[in-house]
């Protein structure tokens, strides 16, 4: 094998077509290094670029009885490390977009589904509000619907702060029971449900 070092790397691969995987090996030494910097270079991405080197090496060696290279080998090397990260590229955007497509289509399909069920969501969430003692309710709707603070629902009803907050904690704990059943099958709407679940 010490004999083939010396060899051209066109008659390399000339051994190469004839299935001579130690004159493939040798090939591999002289341009996998400077190969893996050029994608890199190119590609900056150093997994991607590790793939299209090693998609490469591989397409070289299975094609090596149809591959014919006329002139330079280096020329005809780097040619073809060129047209791999092209395919890398055409592949990656090919990917996204039919990714893209997938998601938009499910999208519009659950988006329909979860408009019927927020409805239902909003209704219960509403029966349950209605539910609730008096001062419990107000409380509740104007931290909610009026987005008050704390310290200005206590201000506006005359109440202290804590008497405020262990209200709106009552309020959301029967919320809460209320929505149990549907957790799990509402799991995207408990978003829409945040509105009304979330703390204080």
């Amino acid at each position: 094998m010490s004999d083939l070092y010396h060899i051209q790397d066109e008659v390399l691969w000339s051994r190469v077509t004839g299935s001579d995987e130690q004159a493939f090996a040798i090939l591999f030494g002289r341009y996998w290094e400077a190969a893996l910097l050029e994608a890199t270079r190119k590609m900056g991405n150093d997994a991607d670029a590790m793939d299209c080197t090693q998609e490469l090496f591989i397409r070289l060696w299975n094609q090596r009885h149809l591959l014919q290279v006329e002139g330079c080998f280096r020329t005809f090397f780097y040619s073809a490390l060129k047209i791999r990260i092209i395919s890398h590229f055409r592949a990656s955007v090919s990917r996204i977009a039919g990714s893209r497509s997938y998601r938009v289509q499910q999208t519009e399909h659950i988006g329909g589904l979860h408009k019927v069920q927020a409805k239902e969501v909003a209704g219960l969430l509403e029966a349950e509000v209605q539910r609730m003692p008096a001062r419990m309710q107000e409380i509740y709707r104007m931290s909610r619907q009026q987005f008050m603070s704390v310290n200005e629902i206590a201000n506006s009803l005359r109440l202290s702060e804590q008497t405020v907050k262990n209200q709106l904690t009552s309020a959301l704990k029967r919320l809460r029971a209320a929505m149990a059943s549907y957790e799990d099958t509402l799991v995207p709407l408990m978003l829409v449900a945040a509105v009304f679940l979330s703390g204080f």
